[in-house]
């Protein structure tokens, strides 16, 4: 499967995984990925110079990108 994809186009690819290996047990597996539920972390481990700082997701206001590195930012310090 090429990206991007449309949800459409997911859902084709997995019904037909279904359908192939419907007896070995990998159809619950894909079931699982079509399921509407999207659970995120509350909290993240993000590396700030030497510290490692456990930031709640709820604070971030934006991510930028910085070269090979994403900043944070948040309404207190980057």
């Amino acid at each position: 499967m090429l990206k991007p994809y449309t949800k459409e186009r997911f859902h084709e690819a997995v019904q037909r995984v279904l359908q192939s290996e419907s007896q070995t047990g990998a159809g619950q597996l894909t079931e699982s990925l079509l399921e509407e539920t999207q659970a995120y972390p509350e909290r993240i481990l993000v590396q700030s110079g030497r510290r490692l700082i456990n930031l709640a997701v709820q604070r971030i206001i934006r991510i930028e990108a910085d070269g090979d590195y994403s900043r944070l930012i948040t309404g207190e310090q980057t």
